[in-house]
This record gives C-alpha cells, structure tokens and sequence, in this order.
C-alpha cells in the first residue's frame, strides 16, 4: 500500500514538472517570436567625434600632425642679412686665426686669467661673440679672445661673394704679360678644400674681422646694381711673399721689357711687390676684381639661407688680375699706401675703366682705401691703426676651416 502511495506521488511530480516545462518553453517561443517580427527601435545614440575615428586611423593623424610640425620647424628659413646688413651668415660656427700671439682667456676681462696663448696662424672655431670678444673652441679648449687681433675665413660669413684664390689654385701672376717662372700656373700654398659649413669645397679668405665687416659693405653695394665682388686674395704667407719677389727680380735681370714695364715713369718695382713684409701679411688688404651676376641659387647653412651666385662675368678692367707691371695702376702717379685723403684728388690713370672706377667706388665707400699702383688692391687703415706695432708679420701658412654651420658648433 505504501509503496503504490510513492508511486504516485511521483507521478504528480513528473507531472507538475512537465506541466512547467511546457509553460516555460511557450513563453520562450513567445518571446522569440516577439523579437523576430516586431523589433524594438532605440533611439540613435549620440557618438563622440572621437568614437566615430577607429584606434589606428587616430594613431596615424596624431603621427601625421606631428611629422608636419616636425617638418615646419625643418624648414624654418632665417635670413640673417635682413637683420645683420653686413653679414650674410652669423659668426658662430665659423673659422677664426690668430693674426699674432692671442691670449685665451676664461672670462672677458684683459685682466683675467689666461688658459692658453694661441700662436700665430692656429686656427678655431668661433662659438658666439659678445662685444670684443669671441668664445672659441681651440684645441679641446674652451675660451674667450679679443676678435681685434683675429681673421675670420670670410666664405664662412660672406658665401655669396665669388672667390678665385688663384695663387692656391693656378697662379695668375705675369710681368708685361710674361708669365714668371716658377710663380705662373702654380699652386704657391695649399688653401682650398671641403667647407662642412657651405658644404661645398670653396677656398680659405682669411682676413681681420673689422674689415670683413667693411667688404661685407661692399658686397652688398655691388649686389643692389646686380653685381658682385670677386676675391683673388686677401692673407698672404710671407714665404709665399718673398718668393713672388725673388721670382719677379729674377726675371726683371733676365728680360729687358719686364724691366721696363716695372720702372715706367715714376713706378718702380716696390709699387708691385713688397720686399718685405706687406698689408697682406697683416691681414688687412685684399685683391678684388669686380664682376655682373650672371647665375645664382638659393642655398642654405643649417637654418640659414643666402644668395649664392653660381656665375658671375667679369668686367673689362685696366689690366688682367695679377699683372705686376705699370699697365695696372689706377692713379697717373704714386700716392702713399698710409694717405687716408690723397687719393681722393688724384688723377685717375688714363688706363682706367668704368668697372674699375665702380669697383673703387663699392671699396672706398665701404670704409677701404686704393693702393695707387694696383687697381684691385685696396687696404683697412682702420685696422692698421688699430693694431699698430701689434700687427701681424703672416709667417705662417692657413691650410685647414674648423666651420660648421651655425647651430651645429
């Protein structure tokens, strides 16, 4: 009896659980057939600008404004003539040489401690400048010299100026149009090579800081008629001196017309080539012809851009460059190389050409004086009284640049 009891209330137990079973499998079908034909509408959500750009698109703008900015600041372009006048690069990071025995000193005082003496001719680079002084790197040295006493490599501060160094190259040098032996078509000192600065092999043009300051001047004088200087020479050894003259007396005992061509008139073999120690030597003269702008580019030193002139032709001028005789004077008669006012009212030579009166004009405005018997001579008398007894005698050689371009040093 007991056990049909059990029974059956096992069976009721079934039955209710498949009694639920049914119920909840009709309500799931319900609720399946509900979403299958009459779907819900949501209204649309509002998207964030950000949520609408996937992670990697994202990524790759944020990326590209960066390489952008990275970009504009690459091509930054500073034009230092515009504000400086003079210069068309900024001192820092160019070559300076010590004219004479310079101090490096640890401060800019005169009276401060000196680190190290520079001897005449040692090269460095030039830092920055602060008044009259120059914080250089010489030497694995660090310290300040008085830039009064120093030349700077003048491609390094001028690069549009052309420059032909033709005694580091080819020597241009003749007598009554005679090549001299052992002087025409050599290399008379080693001055030209790679300048990481302008990177572009140009030649070494050392010259006392003050007057590159005034052929600066002249430059752009020439520039605004679409002109431009073209330097054959400025520093000049002193070995390099004594053999021009050697060679050139040699000759004049060889050749009676090289002779006469010297000692016409009032000229005379001094006038041409000193004997002794010369301007150039002391790091205040130079050789300048004088040329139109037939060529030019757009180039850049580090964030710097300037006009480099690619070509340029050269004027007609009273005799070809180098020509150590009396078809190159500029004036009928000598005037002192020391006269600060006589060549004003000298007689020109009747030799003279326009170009070469224009050359003078850009010089001589520009702060430089004329030597009488060589029209593209002309001198820095400030610098000469300037130095003083101090001034430099150039005997040593200039062979090597320490430039880079202005942020780089």
């Amino acid at each position: 009896m007991r056990r049909k009891k059990r029974n059956a209330v096992i069976l009721i137990v079934c039955a209710l659980a498949l009694a639920a079973l049914g119920v909840l499998g009709f309500f799931v079908l319900s609720m399946e057939k509900h979403d299958r034909f009459s779907p819900q509408k949501f209204p649309p959500q509002k998207q964030e600008s950000r949520a609408a750009v996937p992670a990697s698109s994202h990524s790759e703008a944020t990326a590209n404004q960066v390489i952008e900015i990275e970009l504009e600041e690459e091509e930054e372009e500073i034009n230092y003539l515009e504000t400086n006048g003079i210069f068309e690069l900024p001192v820092s990071g160019s070559s300076g040489y010590a004219s004479v025995p310079v101090g490096l000193y640890g401060e800019t005082d005169e009276n401060g401690e000196i680190l190290a003496v520079l001897a005449p001719g040692d090269g460095f680079r030039i830092c920055r400048e602060a008044g009259n002084w120059w914080l250089v790197e010489a030497d694995g040295m660090r310290g300040w010299v008085m830039h009064r006493y120093c030349m700077v490599n003048l491609p390094d501060l001028l690069p549009s100026i052309v420059y032909r160094v033709d005694n580091a190259k080819a020597s241009l040098l003749r007598s009554s149009g005679k090549a001299i032996p052992g002087l025409t078509g050599e290399v008379l000192y080693q001055a030209y090579g790679w300048n990481p600065r302008l990177e572009r092999e140009e030649f070494i043009v050392p010259v006392l800081y003050e007057m590159a300051k005034k052929i600066g001047k002249a430059q752009q004088s020439a520039a605004e008629d679409g002109n431009t200087l073209i330097i054959y020479e400025a520093f000049r050894p002193y070995e390099v001196q004594r053999r021009i003259a050697a060679s050139l007396e040699a000759l004049m005992a060889a050749d009676a017309e090289v002779l006469e061509g010297v000692n016409r008139g009032p000229w005379s073999e001094g006038w041409f080539v000193a004997t002794r120690i010369s301007n150039h030597q002391r790091g205040y003269a130079i050789d300048v012809s004088l040329g139109a702008v037939t060529g030019r580019e757009e180039s850049r030193s580090g964030s710097y851009v300037y006009s480099r002139i690619t070509d340029a032709a050269e004027y007609e001028m009273p005799s070809p460059m180098h020509e150590l005789s009396a078809a190159a004077v500029c004036f009928e008669n000598p005037i002192s190389s020391g006269d600060r006012e006589a060549w004003k009212t000298a007689a020109p030579a009747q030799t003279m050409t326009p170009a070469a009166s224009l050359l003078q004009r850009y010089c001589t405005e520009a702060g430089m004086s004329p030597l009488a018997s060589e029209w593209w001579h002309f001198n820095d008398l400030d610098c000469r009284d300037a130095l003083g007894e101090q001034a430099g005698t150039g005997q040593f050689f200039i062979d090597a640049v320490y430039s880079v371009p202005p942020e780089d040093f």
